[in-house]
């Protein structure tokens, strides 16, 4: 089982990215289907999410779940942004067209197909 390092820390990364992603604390229950009374448990602390409710909420917040726990001070994606090649990466798919954009992505999804059936 997960374990919450620190409670106080879950609680305000779980209220921060249900905040920063606009879900109310209803619309966070119904995304990583959990009843709003557990749900409202979980942010007064007289609950703790099992293994299951973490990942259902890491996925609906789009964080991990070591980031949700305390195990990790920034998520995947923001430790994935600080790299320069990322970020120059970022920066040229950017400036592409919508079209060039979706010609791009076709060709990353043949090449990981392509790598699979290796």
């Amino acid at each position: 089982m997960e374990k919450i390092t620190d409670q106080q820390m879950f609680i305000d990364r779980l209220r921060d990215n249900m905040v920063s992603k606009g879900f109310s604390q209803a619309a966070l229950a119904r995304a990583a289907e959990l009843s709003p009374a557990v749900l409202s448990m979980y942010f007064s602390g007289t609950r703790t999410p099992n293994r299951e409710a973490l990942m259902r909420l890491a996925n609906a917040l789009d964080c991990s779940v070591d980031y949700l726990v305390g195990r990790k001070s920034r998520s995947e994606i923001e430790d994935l942004v600080q790299h320069e090649k990322i970020q120059e990466l970022i920066a040229e798919f950017s400036a592409l067209s919508a079209h060039d954009q979706n010609r791009i992505m076709d060709m990353i999804r043949l090449l990981r197909a392509g790598s699979t059936s290796e």
